[in-house]
């Protein structure tokens, strides 16, 4: 068969005879899907986000059923820890320590068609105090003064 199959369902149907002329019963049938389109990633948390929670749900939403074949964050597989019930949404739920994150996640449709993403983001679930050092009590003798504030990360 010499002919371009665009993308898409496709029957493809055999029937065969005998030496005597009988045909098989039933008719060969079989579903043949043509995909050479890559599947689209949707990760949340989405890239640059800053989180207050240390508890991050991460979710992967595919626009086709996939096989998830990595999920890295910061270079440590956590691919086991999601779960999905239809192989198009993939979610997680992690206790995670503040700072910069970066998640690399790659997959592969049933066409082995692969689908990379990635998404960089923040988790800053410990605030900043801010502590005024100079003037003393806030309260200054003359109006041009110094002022210094004290940062205190917990």
């Amino acid at each position: 068969l010499q002919q371009v199959l665009q993308n898409g369902e496709y029957t493809f149907e055999l029937n065969a005879k005998n030496e005597k002329n009988i045909y098989m019963d039933p008719l060969f049938r079989a579903i043949i899907v043509i995909d050479n389109v890559r599947p689209t990633l949707k990760i949340e948390p989405s890239d640059n986000s800053v989180l207050i929670q240390p508890q991050v749900v991460i979710s992967l939403d595919f626009n086709e059923e996939v096989d998830v074949l990595s999920v890295n964050l910061d270079s440590e597989n956590i691919k086991e820890k999601f779960t999905t019930t239809d192989n198009k949404k993939f979610t997680a739920t992690l206790s995670l320590q503040d700072g910069n994150k970066n998640l690399q996640v790659e997959a592969n449709d049933f066409a082995r068609n692969k689908a990379i993403g990635s998404s960089s983001f923040i988790v800053d679930s410990t605030p900043t105090i801010i502590k005024l050092a100079k003037p003393k009590f806030g309260t200054a003798p003359s109006y041009t003064f110094d002022i210094i504030l004290i940062l205190i990360y917990k």
